[in-house]
């Protein structure tokens, strides 16, 4: 029930509770309206009780928002430091006048054109295949492409140093490295500072964009809030032993049967199993598995199976990421509290996200226009997924 004027609240808190309610459902007409002058805010009926937990789950998303933006402004930082660690040596190995032959230059030059060829974006994918999803594979990825960048305009820096100073301080019997740290990078010293301030403001930016390719930052949750939503709507796990009885199977099969009239998918993805490990397993869960292949043959809905790897792949976009990282994924892509549990609904969800990302929306049939549910669905009447639903 809508709050009253008695309820112990003054105009002001009123006023707030109001103004922020309309924001969570991005009212913008009517939060136009609260700023009139005959706005009366005692006769606005408010939001039920529930409302807050909408208001607070905003702010929440606020302060998550401004972690992952955290997250973004580190990856960016570390990887500029890295870079210049990296950077000072391939300058001079670069610059004509620091370099020992035309063979070291040459060496130098081809790591200027490599790392500046390859966009950030194409590092992110190299290293989360090499690293897994994370900052880490971020940082990488920002560093290897700085390097190029920041020593190239160092070694111009170098090759246009007052040579004169390079003698003089050759002339006292000083070491290759003593010249470097003494006449020539004082010289350049400038040039540094100025091009790596250059190179972490673009680093922020390109930065926010690595999490689109599992790099970490805020990139992972633009991702997020701009790709079609998918959502659990129903999981049902049946494990099978050995001395699972032929009644159990019917008893699955006719579940599973009354899941896909209840649901209608227009999709189905499964795991591929192995039996290196376990090899008495085999039998019985090939059984299981052909119960469920015939509850979707006789739906007419194609059930894939995909390698383990290949899901791996499509759900933390590295091959070789550990379970962890897969379950953590398949929380973030879910919009799950929790990673799901047991491991083996973790594990059934991933080959549903594989399935979807290879085939395009799960739910099929004629959608009813006022609920989004297919028309043959029982529950259209008490949720409204979205057609991405897994």
């Amino acid at each position: 029930m809508p709050l009253t004027p008695d309820d112990g609240r003054t105009d002001d808190e009123r006023a707030v509770l109001r103004f922020c309610d309309l924001w969570a459902r991005q009212d913008v007409e009517a939060m136009l309206d609260c700023f009139t002058p005959d706005a009366h805010y005692i006769d606005m009926p408010l939001p039920p009780r529930r409302g807050l937990d909408e208001i607070r789950d905003y702010i929440q998303g606020i302060f998550t928002a401004f972690t992952c933006e955290i997250e973004t402004l580190h990856i960016a930082t570390l990887g500029t430091m890295i870079a210049i660690v990296f950077a000072l040596p391939v300058a001079f190995l670069a610059a004509r006048n620091t370099t020992w032959n035309q063979g070291t230059w040459l060496i130098g030059r081809a790591m200027l054109v490599l790392s500046r060829s390859i966009n950030t974006v194409i590092w992110g994918l190299v290293f989360v295949a090499i690293f897994g999803p994370g900052p880490v594979a971020g940082i990488c990825a920002v560093a290897a492409r700085s390097v190029g960048f920041i020593a190239k305009l160092v070694a111009e820096a170098i090759e246009e140093v007052d040579a004169g100073q390079v003698e003089a301080v050759e002339s006292t019997g000083a070491t290759t490295l003593q010249v470097y740290g003494v006449a020539i990078l004082p010289q350049i010293l400038q040039v540094l500072i100025g091009t790596t301030i250059y190179r972490w403001d673009i680093n922020v930016r390109e930065s926010s964009v690595l999490g689109f390719v599992g790099a970490g930052g805020i990139g992972l949750l633009l991702y997020w809030v701009i790709a079609p939503r998918r959502r659990v709507v129903n999981t049902n796990l049946r494990l099978c032993f050995p001395e699972l009885s032929d009644a159990e199977r019917a008893e699955a099969r006719a579940k599973t049967a009354g899941l896909i009239e209840e649901w209608a998918p227009r999709a189905a993805g499964m795991e591929s199993l192995y039996f290196w490990k376990n090899v008495s397993s085999a039998i019985p869960v090939s059984e299981a598995k052909g119960v469920i292949r015939l509850a979707f043959t006789k739906g007419g809905i194609e059930l894939i199976e995909y390698s383990p790897t290949a899901i791996k792949q499509a759900v933390s976009g590295s091959a070789r990421a550990e379970k962890a990282q897969v379950q953590e994924m398949v929380r973030l892509i879910l919009g799950l509290k929790a990673v799901p549990k047991p491991d083996h609904a973790a594990d059934a969800l991933a080959a549903a996200i594989c399935r979807a990302n290879h085939e395009g929306p799960l739910l099929g049939g004629p959608l009813c226009p006022s609920t989004g549910f297919p028309k043959s669905s029982s529950r259209s009447a008490a949720r409204r997924p979205s057609s991405k639903d897994a």
